[in-house]
């Protein structure tokens, strides 16, 4: 109302226009009727006009310097149509019943608090579940009960800042500050938020200030100049699109990014912020090539307004907004983006409070997507993230990003010849990602395993979540947030090195992986995971400690579609090394699985009973080698007394036979003494004989002899 006329007053920055004019129902969107008049050296054109109340369409007719004429949505717009035409809105205040989440808000989302987050499109879920023409209330209601049952804290949704184009999935923002149409109106939304509110459940926002996309009804081009931007970076996941990154150097462009920042958390509540390209921001040459992109005054690629504009965002959100999170989708590898970054000062830091680990992701995806028998070669990308982990505060995500468009499902992605084979790998591998340091995100449809690839149409699949097996991985992800939320070792001190402990990084050839997590009570839990189909027998684990290890989860449990039950045996360490440890236990590590244990230190009495127990052994193992060593000497001793008494019996059999060939010997030379004395008589006798028969008579020569 301006001087008691009831009606609109439309005001929007075009400083290059030759004419701007309110296009809308009440003028059968002519621009020739409702010109608007430019104030003078601002660039900014206003119109009031008598009459116009809430809830009339309307948008700006903006006439180029070069005869050009276009229509665009009001960049101001606080509510908008699904036809894409801006509406006028009366700032009515809403009867908020979320104040008790507000005040503990900051309680809740402190950085040693559980932050499991579900990545849900609210387009997608219209479309998989079949909502579609559903309002935000609707929408709430369903998205809330299945958040519930599964047990996320937060839900991040894409980008509902009004946006054209559906392919971009609500990142080619159009308008600022309404909440697209196709769901309801500003208030709807408000109640959407109520809903998770009321339900402890925290609200993250995908919110563009990286760059905006080309459609004409939006910022490109908005007064025939390059108004909001002029840089038009080739982004990494989606080099199709075509997008522009701001002109942050601009005090009217930082203004606009700010008010639909504040819009969002104040007016609506949200809890945090998540940014997409960061990079892109930060960098001129950002998917540039050589004489594309104009260096920075020191001859520099980096984008020293966007810096600023982003150190500048971060601040101003975190003193006006007790508990508002910020979030970076940040690749390059940007020294400092959080305020935990490494060994900088904190003013010397970008300022968000989590980033993406996109390394960790994607070192992970290349180890999963191997068959497992040669996972040990990328053993390594399990144990290399902790190296460079606590240079940030880091959120572990498996957003959609990574299974849209032409990319595969994480099913598609695991290993297994049948589907309970290929389950069995996802949820080992989900097991890993929310007992490792970081927090944790998944996005609607893959956190369960669907088959396909994620899209707008299709990121759940009704049919197939009827079915037992998906039914099983819902309660499985339930449970895999109470054991990650009830357990304060996998969150208290995610980024402080006493949280976490290397218990076997070297196990490739087995593909077996262990480490202790800790909280500030000291309350240790061992995680083991086992990325091979082969189950392990009799596995011997080092340990940290001696002391009692009782299996609280099994990844390969029954109730998840697994074959095996929690072992309710207790584990008791012994002083046997393993891994570089002292101490071990020796388990039964099911195949394709992640266990938990929990320790327990031994109690006085036990350390006591231990101490006699080992005592005895080592006395008994004692007795038992000398035993041994003397059962060895009696045998060598009784080996030696046969092998003499066998070279006695051998001497005496020999002196037998000597004897005996002594006694034929001498037999043999009588019987030879007497032959020859035989012989010689008888040859005797025969000369004898001889003479006597005269034969010699006639033998004048003996004769003649005589």
């Amino acid at each position: 109302m301006i001087e008691g006329v009831e009606g609109t007053l439309f005001l929007v920055w075009a400083p290059s226009a030759a004419r701007v004019s309110v296009v809308g129902t009440f003028n059968h969107w002519d621009g020739r009727l409702h010109m608007m008049e430019k104030i003078q050296d601002t660039g900014i054109f206003e119109l009031f006009i008598p009459g116009i109340t809430a809830g009339t369409e309307y948008n700006y007719e903006v006439k180029y310097r070069n005869g050009k004429t276009v229509v665009k949505l009001d960049p101001y717009a606080m509510s908008t149509t699904p036809d894409f035409t801006s509406v006028v809105c009366e700032d009515m205040e809403y009867d908020w019943g979320d104040f008790a989440w507000l005040e503990n808000r900051a309680e809740k989302q402190n950085t040693d608090k559980p932050m499991s987050i579900y990545e849900v499109s609210l387009e997608a879920w219209a479309g998989s579940m079949g909502m579609k023409g559903s309002n935000y209330r609707n929408l709430a209601e369903s998205i809330c009960d299945y958040v519930k049952t599964t047990g996320y804290t937060l839900i991040e949704l894409m980008p509902v800042a009004e946006y054209i184009r559906s392919d971009m999935m609500g990142y080619g923002s159009a308008a600022y500050f309404s909440p697209t149409g196709r769901f309801g109106n500003g208030e709807d939304f408000k109640a959407f938020v109520e809903i998770f509110h009321k339900a402890g459940i925290g609200i993250i926002m995908d919110w563009n200030g990286a760059y905006f996309g080309d459609d004409s009804l939006g910022l490109i081009d908005f007064d025939g100049t390059s108004l909001y931007g002029s840089l038009k970076p080739s982004l990494e996941k989606y080099p199709d699109w075509e997008v522009t990154t701001f002109a942050y150097e601009k005090p009217e462009v930082r203004s606009f990014l700010f008010s639909s920042l504040n819009l969002w958390i104040e007016k609506y509540h949200i809890d945090g912020v998540r940014i997409d390209g960061v990079a892109s921001m930060l960098y001129l040459d950002y998917g540039k090539s050589a004489g594309q992109w104009q260096p920075n005054m020191y001859g520099e690629p980096e984008n020293l307004e966007a810096e600023s504009f982003i150190r500048e965002m971060c601040r101003y959100i975190h003193k006006n907004f007790n508990g508002v999170i910020l979030i970076a989708e940040e690749s390059s590898g940007w020294a400092g983006v959080t305020t935990s970054g490494g060994d900088l000062p904190e003013d010397k830091c970008l300022g968000f409070d989590y980033k993406w680990d996109y390394n960790w992701k994607n070192d992970f995806l290349s180890f999963i997507n191997k068959d497992p028998l040669f996972r040990k070669g990328d053993y390594g990308k399990l144990t290399y993230p902790m190296l460079y982990h606590y240079n940030e505060a880091y959120i572990m995500e498996l957003s959609h990003d990574e299974f849209a468009k032409d990319k595969v499902s994480f099913l598609q992605m695991v290993s297994g010849e049948e589907l309970a084979d290929r389950l069995s790998d996802l949820r080992a591998a989900y097991g890993f990602l929310f007992t490792h340091p970081g927090r944790k995100l998944l996005c609607m449809g893959q956190d369960i395993g669907m088959p396909d690839n994620w899209s707008l149409s299709g990121a759940i699949d009704m049919e197939k979540l009827k079915k037992s097996e998906y039914q099983k991985m819902i309660t499985y992800i339930r449970d895999l947030n109470s054991l990650y939320k009830e357990n304060p070792a996998f969150y208290e001190q995610d980024d402080l090195s006493d949280g976490f402990e290397w218990l076997d990084s070297i196990s490739a050839d087995e593909t077996v992986i262990a480490y202790l997590r800790r909280d500030d009570k000291k309350r240790e839990l061992t995680v083991v995971v086992n990325f091979t189909p082969v189950r392990r027998k009799g596995y011997v684990l080092g340990v940290a400690s001696p002391g009692k290890y009782k299996e609280i989860f099994n990844s390969d449990n029954v109730l998840y579609g697994g074959q095996s039950k929690i072992n309710s045996e207790i584990n008791f360490s012994d002083d046997k090394s393993a891994s570089g440890r002292e101490n071990s236990i020796t388990i039964d590590l099911p195949a394709s699985s992640m266990v938990v244990y929990e320790y327990e230190p031994f109690s006085d009495i036990e350390v006591m009973e231990m101490a006699i127990r080992r005592q005895a052994r080592i006395a008994k193992e004692k007795a038992e080698r000398e035993a041994e060593i003397a059962r060895r000497l009696k045998e060598e001793a009784k080996r030696e007394a046969e092998l003499a008494i066998e070279a006695e019996h051998r001497a005496k059999k020999a002196a037998q036979a000597a004897v005996k060939a002594q006694e034929e010997a001498d037999k043999k030379a009588a019987a030879a003494v007497k032959a020859s004395r035989r012989i010689d008589a008888e040859t005797k006798k025969k000369l004898e004989e001889l003479y006597e028969s005269g034969i010699y008579a006639g033998n004048t020569g003996r004769e003649g002899n005589k």
